[in-house]
């Protein structure tokens, strides 16, 4: 609601962009509202686990993730966000009403944004099974690791190959990566990234 732009990537403060993503632009530009519903391990491989989204598969709630979303300045989506805004202001009334299992104690914008997808009906409108679309989540759960950890990075070691390629064990990642964990971005990787521009 509050963007400038007649359109609007969004992304969450703790992800790298990885490679150009002009290309998404045109795909998107088919949207009004655009949220990702399906991310990646750092493997390349969709997220099965629901250990962070109970509240969506037991609620049938949409799975769509706020990390990576977009949208157009239109009458429509200043209404949905309106709706979004009412719930995020009043979410134990919602939560309560409409999440009644393993209903969450706090407010999440993923929850709050599937919500208003789910009372508006509009989901099909709004995401796409595209598998460029999305991003690399690196929540340590949702790995599909068979030890859990709740550090990814005590499980996994993350480096910049001499091209400033991120690689997490061998796996070279790209597009979008949320690292999720602040310790990741340390002095040293910002200086290098900042070497490479």
């Amino acid at each position: 609601n509050a963007s400038p732009y007649d359109e609007t990537m969004v992304l969450d403060a703790d992800m790298l962009v990885l490679e150009n993503l002009d290309h998404w632009w045109k795909f998107l530009n088919n949207f009004e509202l655009f949220f990702t519903s399906q991310v990646k391990t750092y493997r390349n491989e969709i997220v099965t686990s629901d250990f962070y989204r109970k509240a969506f598969t037991k609620n049938n709630l949409p799975n769509l993730y706020c990390g990576m979303h977009y949208f157009k300045k239109t009458k429509s989506n200043f209404n949905f966000f309106n709706l979004v805004e009412h719930i995020i202001k009043n979410y134990e009334v919602y939560y309560k009403r409409f999440i009644p299992l393993h209903t969450q104690n706090w407010c999440s914008m993923d929850v709050s944004v599937s919500l208003a997808s789910n009372l508006v009906n509009n989901m099909n409108k709004i995401t796409s099974k595209v598998d460029f679309l999305t991003f690399t989540h690196m929540k340590s759960y949702a790995q599909n690791w068979k030890h859990k950890t709740n550090k990814w990075m005590s499980y996994v070691n993350p480096y910049f190959d001499e091209k400033c390629n991120l690689k997490i064990g061998n796996y070279k990642q790209n597009g979008i990566f949320h690292y999720v964990d602040p310790e990741f971005l340390s002095d040293d990787i910002l200086n290098k990234l900042e070497a490479n521009v």
